[in-house]
């Protein structure tokens, strides 16, 4: 029976209007199948920590309902992917898929690698890589012999082919050829949008792209989008050409003339962000003398429009953790580099340190992506705060965006990313002495990176990071009313988050936060409340707890304590924007609990303490007394008891001492918010739609 193909094609034209374009770019990419098979030979199964990659991104394979890669076990891996960025264009631009094994356990010993299956969404379709016969041992001393590496081109890879641009859909109605629209109104596919369906097609050429933005006319007139303007909505980002870069670390070699003993505990802090992971294998990349490793992890990305010149830089620090928890968390780093980078190539820098060095071989690739709202500028699909007009004006470094006696910051373009979510916080120090620790930066920034958010630490090397001068104690009151007004550029209040580090803060409190999200989506329009934190050292070491940070950052992030409950963060949609007093944020989200041992609560900074203070004085007690007594035996029996007092005496000051410094610094190291803190966090500042 014929239908009207009038009313169906106009009902069509309607729900593509209303559909978020496509573009030639891969489409994200949400979850990753993985199948393994151990061998099936005397002892080829492990219970050591096996960790895969693919794309750039890192995953530990663990079923913990169960124990994995056993002998002659097929194990399967559904892996989550939340970045909103990750699609084959990526899977393909790194080109390598690995798995490695943590280092060889007592018990574990070596696994025997069968064979692997990767499937990208669905098991049904097929595979993106299959290898049924690697027949490989994972096993040594050195990181190399543990890690099973394929590269792109090798046998058992099936990338699909991506079109050079999307495709046009049907029914097809155009001028040039009216007699070819189906008139009972079923989808056509048009893949070269030439206005002729597939079916009728006898060539695929280059479609008409007028305004050269690498969307097709027919395309760009079916999506509602402007066929003459590269940049439709005029946010800035190109509707369909823009560049997304990522800098992959591929190699580690390691070259020490004295062939030390033992392995070297390796790890690179990029932009403020640690590689590997720390629950990646176990946080760091095992080094031996002459042997080399091939992470191929992502460590950065920038996102461009076309007219932005792609030259980049990423500040990078090498560092050791071999005695990370006994040392001061400096005395760790070998040394720093800023890496100059662009579009496409490879590049190895050296680090040394003593009679060794390390050779770090980086490669970077560009992939195209679309304005993800090519009819609205003023759109916040990641909801992060940032609109794409904004993010395309930080990404460019608009000049409006900083004062007039600030210059352009070469080589920082592209911070903004309009796929993705960011934060930027800008931290300043009350005097010279009170700067923002390392280890504290780059704790934080590491949460917040392994979460999909983009970390942007602002402590000078964006034209931040000022020392203020003050006087004794700072109260939150001076410094919205003083320092943030005199340091705190008024072009940066629409994206940038103001943290100031002091000595000291009234009622002996270690930080503040305020509660509460402002309007950042127009530029120009007053905010009524500033999202702001003040963060103090402990009063006892003298030291920045890296978790007060994160914790004060939770406030200025939506989080506030709970009133009269500790019941877990409920979002709640009666009050989707905390404000600045409590009272108000009573049904919003909170933090898990206020209690003294909650470590989001915080407690009494002398709390923080107690396990350090309390286990380094028995420590030290115990040594005291057995070196005391050793000291007395060389004066006779009779010394060793008065021996073994004095010892035990000084040895439990000493060790009480040093215990309290190794256990207020091993708890600065534990910073994370409770796993239902992170989804409160997450929907507070980044809401659903």
């Amino acid at each position: 029976m014929k239908r009207f193909w009038l009313s169906t094609f106009l009902l069509l034209v309607l729900c593509v209007w209303f559909l978020p374009p496509t573009a030639a770019e891969s489409q994200h990419i949400t979850s990753i199948i993985v199948e393994i098979t151990t061998g099936d030979i005397r002892f080829a199964g492990t219970d050591d920590k096996i960790v895969f990659q693919i794309g750039g991104k890192t995953f530990t394979l663990d079923n913990p309902d169960h124990d994995d890669f056993e002998r002659g076990n097929v194990d399967r891996f559904q892996l989550l992917v939340e970045d909103d960025i990750f699609s084959m264009d990526m899977i393909r631009g790194v080109g390598t898929i690995s798995l490695t094994k943590m280092e060889d356990s007592f018990l574990g010993g070596g696994w025997r690698l069968g064979g692997i299956t990767i499937w990208v969404e669905s098991d049904s379709t097929t595979p993106i890589y299959q290898n049924a016969h690697v027949d490989r041992w994972l096993d040594g001393d050195d990181l190399s012999d543990r890690q099973w590496i394929t590269t792109l081109g090798e046998e058992g890879w099936n990338l699909p082919e991506e079109p050079p641009f999307p495709p046009c859909g049907g029914p097809i109605i155009t001028l040039t050829k009216p007699s070819l629209a189906p008139l009972d109104g079923e989808s056509t596919l048009d893949s070269d949008c030439d206005g002729i369906p597939d079916s009728e097609d006898g060539s695929f050429d280059t479609p008409p792209d007028s305004d050269g933005d690498g969307l097709p006319d027919l395309y760009e007139t079916q999506t509602g989008s402007l066929p003459t303007n590269p940049d439709s909505d005029g946010d800035g980002w190109n509707d369909g050409t823009n560049r997304r870069s990522f800098l992959l670390l591929t190699r580690i070699q390691c070259r020490d003339e004295d062939e030390d003993i033992g392995h070297d505990e390796l790890y690179l802090v990029a932009e403020d962000v640690r590689f590997p992971e720390q629950d990646d294998l176990r946080g760091y990349w095992e080094m031996n003398d002459d042997t080399e490793v091939s992470p191929f992890v992502i460590i950065d990305s920038r996102a461009t429009a076309p007219e932005t010149p792609p030259v980049f830089k990423t500040r990078l620090r090498l560092r050791e953790a071999d005695f990370e928890f006994f040392e001061s968390p400096t005395d760790d780093t070998l040394q720093t580099a800023v890496l100059d980078w662009n579009d496409s190539g490879e590049t190895t820098i050296t680090f040394n340190q003593g009679d060794f060095e390390y050779l770090l071989t980086f490669r970077w690739f560009t992939v195209n992506f679309h304005d993800p709202n090519t009819l609205l500028g003023t759109a916040d699909l990641e909801q992060d705060g940032l609109t794409e007009a904004l993010e395309a004006r930080i990404s460019r470094q608009d000049p409006s965006l900083r004062p007039a006696d600030k210059d352009r910051i070469e080589g920082y373009d592209g911070l903004a990313d309009p796929g993705s979510r960011q934060l930027f916080i800008e931290v300043d120090a009350a005097g010279a002495d009170y700067h923002i620790p390392e280890d504290a930066k780059q704790l934080v920034a590491s949460r917040f990176h392994y979460r999909d958010i983009a970390p942007r630490i602002d402590d000078g090397y964006l034209g931040g990071g000022e020392d203020l001068d003050y006087e004794n104690i700072v109260s939150f009151n001076k410094m919205k009313t003083v320092y943030q007004p005199a340091h705190f550029w008024s072009e940066r209040r629409f994206f940038f988050r103001y943290a100031l580090f002091v000595d000291q803060m009234e009622e002996e409190i270690l930080g503040i936060g305020a509660n509460g999200r402002s309007d950042r989506t127009v530029p120009g329009v007053s905010r009524s409340r500033e999202p702001d934190l003040i963060i103090s050292r402990t009063s006892m070491l003298g030291h920045f707890s890296p978790i007060v940070f994160i914790h004060e950052l939770g406030h200025t992030l939506g989080l506030c304590h709970p009133i009269g409950t500790s019941e877990p963060p409920i979002p709640s949609p009666t009050c989707p924007t905390p404000s600045d007093w409590i009272a108000d944020s009573e049904h919003c989200v909170h933090y898990c609990g206020v209690g003294e041992d909650d470590i989001t609560a915080m407690g009494d900074d002398i709390d923080l303490l107690n396990t350090g203070i309390i286990s380094g004085a028995a420590t030290g007690i115990g040594a005291g007394v057995l070196i005391g007594a050793g000291i007395g035996a060389l004066f006779g029996g009779g010394g060793a008891f008065v021996g073994a007092i004095v010892g035990g005496i000084v040895g439990g000051i000493v060790g009480g001492v040093l215990g309290s410094i190794v256990g207020s610094d091993a708890y600065a190291r534990v910073v994370d918010y409770h796993p239902n803190e992170w989804a409160a966090l997450l929907f507070s500042v980044f809401p659903q739609p």
